[in-house]
């Protein structure tokens, strides 16, 4: 977790505890601008590795557990906005490239894959915000992996791009 960025929005946050974070384009990747007018503030998102957490402990974990739902939701929403905002057609092979390449190391060197190194970022604010293993994200990771191959082995090579379109608003 990131205690600092944690700080920044609490400070930030308006009466109803929300604050406005932009996830500044054409900048340094992961830089944040959080908050509006004049109180706004930058901040770089720091990298996995000084992220994780000691986890819950669990040994497996469950997409529909409460508590590692913003784990989900931050790779599976950052793929749901990648495929919208594409300028080309977006299949479930490119989502698990992007994938496999995290699979393994959530903070593996992917600059070379623009997709995974969103769902990278992604995955460093939604470390940052709450208290995730290193364990905890390669596990989503995979459940999400295998999420893909069967919708895709079921329904065609979009099969997960349609399925997680239905739960995730880009």
């Amino acid at each position: 977790m990131d205690q600092q960025l944690i700080d920044i929005i609490d400070r930030l946050s308006d009466a109803e505890g929300r604050a406005e974070i932009v996830i500044n384009s054409g900048t340094t990747f992961g830089a944040l601008t959080i908050g509006s007018g004049e109180a706004a503030v930058k901040y770089l998102v720091k990298p996995l590795n000084e992220l994780y957490g000691k986890g819950p402990g669990h040994d497996n974990i469950d997409p529909q557990n409460e508590h590692y739902m913003p784990l989900f939701l931050a790779i599976e929403g950052e793929i749901a906005r990648w495929d919208t905002a594409s300028r080309y057609r977006t299949t479930d092979g490119t989502v698990a490239i992007a994938l496999s390449s995290l699979a393994m190391s959530p903070d593996a060197n992917v600059e070379a894959n623009p997709f995974a190194l969103h769902i990278q970022l992604a995955l460093r604010i939604a470390l940052s915000l709450n208290d995730y293993s290193r364990q905890d994200a390669k596990q989503a990771i995979r459940k999400i992996l295998k999420s893909v191959e069967r919708h895709t082995k079921s329904s065609g090579q979009r099969g997960y791009l349609d399925f997680v379109h239905k739960y995730v608003k880009a």
